[in-house]
């Protein structure tokens, strides 16, 4: 099912055929069903349309691999577009059915696989107002990428460019400068780390749209996950 959650964002997913009985099929593997568009309106409350958020709970599983239990595949882009947290479950649910779920202490997780093989990571705690889950931390993972290989960086020499060479699906927060926050991107490493790179834009007066080659890395920092984050969540079955 396709729907659009926020700002014109279009999400499309694609539906396992039903004489499929591969237990693990590879994403190649799949066949196009349907491609719908749904509307989904963003809401400070839980979708009336959605399912109850203790239908969802009920599929919380922390045993069996997500490959096992996971039957539907959505495209890359439309995975890698999720950047939002502070989304209820439920209605999480209707844009990328919740099939894979995890539960850590007060925290839950969800799994959300790609036709590329990428896999989307959700968490979700209670939030204090509506005392229903919402996203606090998502992670969108692919390659395999360590903290040693931002140690071949090169402060003021390296770019934006050679940064997305090691971890292209990181969130790059570019379109800051002249602002107060500084140009800089996020990686989650699938060794267990939160590194942080800082830039600076080498040419003032190139737009900063052209921003690839022309900010330089300033800074490298690697730091333990925030308790709160998906990697610092994450069980073992999914590492």
């Amino acid at each position: 099912m396709m729907i659009m959650i926020m700002g014109g964002t279009l999400i499309s997913c694609v539906i396992q055929s039903p004489n499929d009985v591969t237990p693990s099929p590879q994403p190649d593997a799949w066949d196009v069903e349907e491609v719908t568009h749904v509307k989904l309106k963003w809401d400070k409350q839980p979708s009336k349309d959605a399912v109850p958020e203790s239908e969802i709970l009920s599929r919380v599983n922390n045993s069996d691999r997500a490959d096992d239990v996971i039957k539907n595949v959505y495209p890359e882009d439309d995975l890698r577009s999720y950047n939002n947290n502070s989304l209820y479950l439920v209605n999480v649910d209707m844009v990328f059915k919740v099939e894979c779920i995890r539960q850590v202490e007060n925290y839950y997780y969800t799994i959300h696989k790609s036709d590329k093989g990428g896999r989307l990571y959700l968490l979700y705690e209670k939030d204090k107002d509506t005392g229903f889950l919402r996203t606090t931390s998502f992670w969108y993972s692919k390659d395999s990428v360590t903290a040693d290989d931002f140690g071949k960086l090169e402060l003021d020499v390296s770019t934006e460019n050679d940064v997305k060479k090691i971890d292209r699906y990181a969130r790059y927060l570019m379109g800051t400068t002249g602002l107060m926050i500084p140009p800089e991107s996020g990686h989650y490493t699938n060794d267990g780390f939160w590194v942080i790179v800082s830039y600076k834009l080498k040419d003032p007066d190139s737009p900063w749209k052209e921003h690839g080659p022309n900010f330089t890395v300033t800074n490298v920092e690697v730091n333990e996950p925030r308790e709160n984050s998906i990697l610092a969540n994450l069980l073992e079955v999914d590492r």
